[in-house]
């Protein structure tokens, strides 16, 4: 992903990159995401969602019913596809590949969105630039305020470990929550650097954390 609209397809493990940009205007692309059907999307600063259901190939605009063209993050679960914006507009749900956006902000505040995470037994995870960390247990329909324990509303990342055990990214660390997300604690031994903008865990349950120093 670059600042001017390319995105770019390894075949190879990422040995080669190829730019696959048909269809994409000249936009800051923001984010990626898929959904079950394998279909990909660019989530766009100020040109919203493009789609691509040919591996990227061709690329379509699909902003009906995103009213905020600003996408940060990106997820999707059990058919549905999640877009997190920044400007006010919370975030967008479709149910139909990205043909139509409905806005999903009960319970969230029209909040600057940076990240979701999904555990195993669906619950959905948001966290937010401004209003620290939401939770949704009924697909997005509506959202919970969880940031007992927070020091910081700025949320940058988040990552799900088990169904109950969540990781969050802020600019004062990372805080983990071993009840689905109501309490908060830091959990900073061993990291110098406290800006925390991308967390993983990879198959052996190992957590990464990059930062900015």
């Amino acid at each position: 992903l670059t600042n001017y609209g390319d995105v770019y397809l390894s075949e190879d493990n990422g040995n080669n990159w190829i730019q696959i940009n048909n269809g994409i205007t000249n936009y800051q692309i923001l984010s990626l995401g898929t959904n079950t059907n394998g279909d990909i999307f660019a989530g766009t600063s100020g040109g919203g969602i493009f789609r691509s259901t040919d591996n990227g190939n061709n690329w379509v605009q699909k902003n009906n019913g995103l009213t905020k063209p600003y996408v940060r993050t990106m997820t999707h679960f059990d058919g549905d596809v999640f877009a997190g914006t920044y400007g006010g507009g919370g975030i967008f749900r479709s149910g139909n590949g990205g043909n139509e956006w409905t806005q999903i902000n009960s319970g969230l505040a029209n909040s600057d969105v940076r990240s979701f995470a999904i555990n195993n037994v669906g619950n959905i995870f948001a966290g937010t630039n401004d209003f620290g960390a939401f939770r949704s247990t009924d697909n997005g329909d509506s959202w919970i305020q969880i940031n007992n324990g927070l020091a910081r509303n700025d949320i940058r990342t988040l990552a799900t470990k088990s169904d109950s055990i969540i990781f969050a990214g802020t600019y004062e660390g990372i805080f983990r929550s071993i009840d689905n997300g109501e309490n908060w604690i830091p959990v900073n031994d061993g990291l110098s650097a406290l800006q925390v903008h991308s967390l993983v865990i990879d198959s052996n349950a190992y957590i990464f954390a990059g930062t900015l120093d």
